[in-house]
């Protein structure tokens, strides 16, 4: 539990990475739902039969009524040791409350750990006995190995105060605000840049080995009359940055866009990107072992002044578990219609850590929802990773009924 509030597991290369399970079509068709392994006992089904060691790290689920019922067995063990209702799983959850697990947009979700020694069976009471296959069971499970050498003991849901003040941790650092001052240290490096229309403005070389724990960038935008040229200057504003002395950049992205704000700036807070006041912030870490740069190219025709200030700290052992940080930027359009959208190509040892997506409908509805996203790792010829809906990956569900900010997921406008 305390490794949610870990903020730098997300840059280690030597923590395994997540897998799913899920209830997706197979016939590559809109029907995600009411998939499962194999029939369990009479009026259940299995979803799931995870081998040991390890742990489940999300579990979403739409498409039941409230008191439909989960059962999971750990260690071959013939009864159950969770049998819990829908709402008393993701919404009424003492042990992982709001915002760890939740029943909001739709669908219900939750990111306490489940975590098994040797086996977990995931059941679920059987449904589509309706007209039109209601109720309908779509579901997600990620789950991941632990790491070689580490020991690991089943779920026991009598938790010791011990394990109820490691959530409690966890939740203030998601819902308060731990999760959004740099906890009032002055910044390691501020710098201010005059942005030139048509130039490229390079900050001072940063020396390491280092890593960068939050990085905030202000525009400085007084000058600027209009609003639509205020919002301009967000994609007009390519953002840089260099690590070790590559000549390459590791990331690449028009400054707006880099921080969530697509077509406007928008305040928000999450664990890791977000805007406060007149500041974009990241909390992505960003390792590097003899240098550092970051660079801002004024693609626009209007002149401006950005605010850099940066967070640092010696780089911890062993170098050699960071990974270094990387964001791309990718754009279709109309020319692109029946074709994937693509997120990412990416070749060498790393791993994926999330993504942001602004999408336009091109005929006034929420189709555009229904393309469920995939992944596909090392060359396979079929995608390891295969989702159930495009909403259901940002944690909604049946398209959504508001916006929300949340710590690891979110529908901003």
């Amino acid at each position: 539990v305390s490794e949610l509030g870990d903020l730098d597991r997300i840059a280690r290369l030597d923590v395994p990475a997540t897998q799913i399970i899920t209830s997706y079509d197979p016939t590559g068709g809109n029907d995600d739902f009411n998939r499962y392994i194999r029939p369990g006992p009479r009026g259940w089904w299995v979803i799931a039969d995870l081998k040991g060691p390890g742990y489940v790290s999300r579990f979403w689920n739409t498409g039941t009524p409230t008191n439909h019922r989960f059962r999971l067995y750990f260690d071959d063990e013939r009864k159950p040791r969770v049998d819990n209702e829908v709402l008393q799983f993701f919404q009424f959850n003492s042990i992982a409350p709001f915002p760890l697990s939740a029943h909001e947009q739709g669908c219900k979700y939750s990111y306490s750990p489940i975590p098994y020694e040797e086996r977990l069976v995931v059941m679920a009471e059987e449904v589509g006995t309706k007209p039109g296959n209601w109720p309908r069971l779509f579901f997600q499970i990620n789950h991941a190995a632990m790491p070689p050498g580490q020991t690991i003991h089943s779920y026991d849901p009598r938790w010791t105060q011990e394990d109820r003040d490691a959530v409690e941790s966890v939740r203030a650092l998601w819902a308060g605000e731990r999760m959004l001052a740099p906890d009032g240290t002055p910044p390691s490096i501020t710098e201010t840049l005059r942005l030139e229309p048509g130039q490229v403005a390079r900050m001072q070389r940063i020396p390491g080995p280092k890593l960068v724990r939050r990085l905030e960038i202000e525009p400085n935008l007084s000058a600027v009359d209009s609003v639509v040229a205020r919002e301009r200057l967000m994609r007009d504003i390519v953002f840089r940055a260099y690590w070790d002395g590559s000549p390459d950049p590791s990331v690449e992205a028009p400054m707006g866009e880099f921080f969530g704000s697509f077509q406007r700036r928008i305040r928000y807070d999450s664990l890791f990107l977000g805007m406060r006041g007149a500041a974009f912030y990241t909390r992505f870490r960003m390792p590097f072992r003899r240098e550092a740069g970051f660079d801002f190219e004024n693609q626009g025709t209007i002149g401006v002044g950005v605010t850099v200030r940066i967070w640092t700290d010696d780089l911890p052992a062993p170098e050699t578990a960071w990974g270094y940080f990387h964001a791309c930027w990718n754009r279709t359009g109309p020319q692109d219609v029946g074709k994937p959208h693509p997120v990412i190509a990416a070749s060498g040892r790393g791993r994926l850590a999330g993504c942001m997506l602004d999408a336009m409908s091109l005929d006034n509805s929420w189709w555009l929802l229904e393309g469920d996203e995939s992944i596909r790792l090392d060359g396979a010829t079929m995608p390891q990773w295969l989702g159930t809906g495009l909403e259901d990956y940002f944690n909604g569900g049946w398209y959504y009924f508001n916006i929300m900010a949340r710590p690891l997921t979110g529908l901003l406008f």
